[in-house]
This record gives structure tokens, sequence and C-alpha cells, in this order.
């Protein structure tokens, strides 16, 4: 199945690049009998409509994971009385996202899961602390542990900021495959892969990301075309309930080895 998916990558890739009018590209399935042109799923109009729905609840922060929020936004937002903040791997990012004036920066090292850079946190957040001062920043990467926010707080962060650490709870979105997987998976069991987005991010280790691996897979797609052509061999994973196959973008944190509430791992931590 992997294999079909990835040896048929350069043909499709190469059809969607086709100048607009010159190519349709045909619709993914992402459930059931629904169907979304998948052009449209990592578009500035996709997240707009993301953040209006965001917007109709009582949100006091909004954090960009990916770029620079635009400025019409954060004026929009502190218009609203609501925070601004954005994740950066490398300091230069986090200058433009001072430019852009949020209100704090996340610094987030190489270990962290999902998205990341390639500097590894002990050295990325004093670097980047020093760099946006007076700007607040909060430091990522793995945290798990209250020796770990210290640390941090010792490097001049003014908090921390957590991910995988959600997904050990019992309200997160992983199925029972994945939940059984983060929770028997070591420190060990993380790659930096761009199987998923096309850009580098840290996620479990699976035979899906070995396969990417291969001498003889071809290369990555850039994003968004990467994210494209994993909707269906990520369907066909989850479908078939193979642990082995299963991924997602995560650190495994000691913090993440038992399923409790929210709540509980958030008065615990």
């Amino acid at each position: 199945m992997v294999r079909g998916q990835i040896v048929g990558r350069d043909m499709a890739f190469a059809g969607l690049l086709a100048p607009a009018g010159e190519q349709h590209v045909d619709a993914v399935r992402l459930a059931g009998d629904a169907r979304v042109d998948p052009l449209q799923l990592v578009t500035r109009e996709q997240t707009e409509a993301l953040l209006e729905v965001a917007l109709r609840h009582p949100i006091r922060t909004v954090v960009s994971a990916l770029g620079s929020p635009p400025k019409e936004t954060v004026e929009r937002l502190h218009g609203l009385g609501i925070k601004v903040g954005a994740l950066a791997g490398k300091t230069e990012h986090a200058l433009r996202h001072k430019a852009a004036r949020v209100d704090f920066v996340v610094a987030q090292g190489m270990e962290a899961g999902g998205h990341t850079g390639k500097v590894t946190l002990i050295i990325l957040w004093p670097h980047m602390i020093d760099a946006v001062a007076p700007l607040p920043v909060l430091a990522a990467g793995g945290v798990g542990r209250g020796r770990q926010m210290a640390a941090a707080l010792a490097l001049g962060a003014e908090g921390v900021w957590c991910g995988s650490i959600w997904l050990g709870t019992r309200e997160s979105e992983l199925n029972p495959a994945l939940r059984r997987r983060l929770f028997a998976a070591g420190s060990e069991h993380t790659v930096q892969s761009r199987l998923r987005p096309g850009k580098p991010a840290r996620v479990l280790r699976s035979k899906l990301s070995d396969a990417w691996e291969r001498p003889d897979a071809p290369p990555f797609a850039p994003m968004p075309y990467q994210t494209m052509l994993m909707v269906e061999p990520q369907l066909r994973v989850e479908r078939g309930e193979d642990e082995q196959w299963q991924y997602y973008r995560s650190v495994r944190s000691s913090a993440t080895c038992t399923p409790k509430p929210v709540a509980a791992r958030s008065s615990t931590t």
C-alpha cells in the first residue's frame, strides 16, 4: 500500500504542479463520502476560516505555529483583547515575530514534537531570549517535568510551552493504537522527518516513516504537496489499526506515560 503511494509520488506531484486550468486536482477523500480540494487544506483562506471558529469561543490567546501572523490579524486580535504568540525554531524567525508585534514568542528546540528546527533547546532558548528581549519568551521542546521547567526559567524564559504532554490525557485526540504506542515509546523512539508536512517535524518512528527513508524512496515534496500526498496513506493506516504503521507528531516525555485528565496533568506536572 505505502510502497504504491510513494512510487507514484513523482507523477502525482508533476500533475499538481501543472499550471492552473491545464490540470484539475482531484478531490481527496477525507472521511466517508466527504471530499475536499487538497489545495484548500493549507491556504490562508482556510486558516482565516478556522480563526473565525475560534473567535466564537471565549479564547484569550492565539498562537501561530508556522510563520509570523499577518499584521492585520494581530491588530484585530489585540483589538479584541486577545494575546498573540508565535512559535520559532530559529532566532531569525523570532525576530520576524517580534516585528509582527506579537505579545510573546515560543522558543521551540529541535527536541520538540511536530515542526522543529535544527538547534537544540539548551542553545536556542538563551540565544532567542536575548535576541528578542524584552519580549517574553516561553521555552518548548520536550518539557514534561518540573526540573525541565526550572531549567527553562534559569535560562531566562518567562515560562514553558507544552505540547506532547497533552497527548497523554484522556481528552486527547489519539486513537487507542496511537495511545498505546505513545505510552510504550522511549525517548529514542522519535525521528525528525518530512513525511507528513514536507517540513521537518519530530514524529513517533513507525514503518511508515521508515518507508520514506529507504534508499529507493522518492524525495519529499515541498509543503503543501507532501501533506496532500499523505492524506490517503494516513487514512489507510488508521483504518488498518496496525500500531507499527501509525505515527504522530510527538516527542516522548516521561510525563506522558500514563493517561490522566487534563486537569490532573496540569496540577501534577
